[in-house]
């Protein structure tokens, strides 16, 4: 169930950044049925969030309607928490596309939405300090979807990383990428996540 359900958020979700992030960790941990029993402090241990912050976007998840969280006495102050993405929509997504009512075969591209400053502040121009190809790059949800890989890197992490890719593509310019920018850029901070995680548990 976890995976359909992450699915689902991924591809129907309205939220974004720290709320995508909390909803797709709450859901990761989901039953058979679609709800998850924790408490808050382990919602803030999950994510690094403080508590406080895990509270103020359950409430503003719960008002877009997004999540419903059921108060309980449980073991340690724990909840039942159930995200309310429709999760056929999500199956029947998986499923090779239908051409559209306006005759566009399927298959196209789906437009990229330009990266957004409220949930990647300075991004822009980090992208750009670099000499990195803002064109290839300029996608919010391919930007949150890397947050989630990679623990909701902060700006001082990636400009380091950047970097690092600057001075390595200088240093390999035939081993630049031609046109798979974003395959580079997000394998490139994946890769340096998981072993900064595996070595000394470092978080971004």
């Amino acid at each position: 169930m976890s995976a359909v359900l992450t699915s689902a958020i991924w591809a129907h979700a309205r939220c974004k950044g720290s709320e995508l992030f909390l909803l797709l960790a709450i859901a990761h941990e989901a039953d058979e049925h679609g709800q998850t029993v924790t408490s808050v402090k382990s919602l803030a241990q999950k994510t690094r969030f403080t508590p406080r912050n895990v509270q103020l976007l359950t409430h503003k998840l719960v008002q877009r309607g997004e999540l419903v969280v059921t108060i309980t006495d449980g073991p340690h102050g724990t909840n039942i928490y159930e995200a309310k993405i429709s999760v056929p929509l999500a199956k029947s997504s998986a499923l090779p596309a239908k051409s559209s009512a306006s005759g566009k075969k399927s298959g196209n591209k789906v437009p990229a939405v330009p990266i957004s400053s409220e949930d990647w502040p300075g991004l822009v121009e980090i992208i750009t300090q670099f000499g990195l190809p803002l064109e290839s790059l300029n996608d919010n949800e391919w930007w949150n979807d890397i947050s989630w890989s990679c623990n909701n890197p902060s700006n001082a992490w990636l400009t380091r990383e950047f970097a690092k890719m600057h001075a390595w593509i200088k240093e390999n310019p035939a081993k630049a990428p031609r046109s798979r920018w974003q395959r580079f850029v997000r394998t490139w901070l994946e890769r340096t996540y998981e072993q900064e995680r595996k070595s000394h548990g470092r978080t971004t």
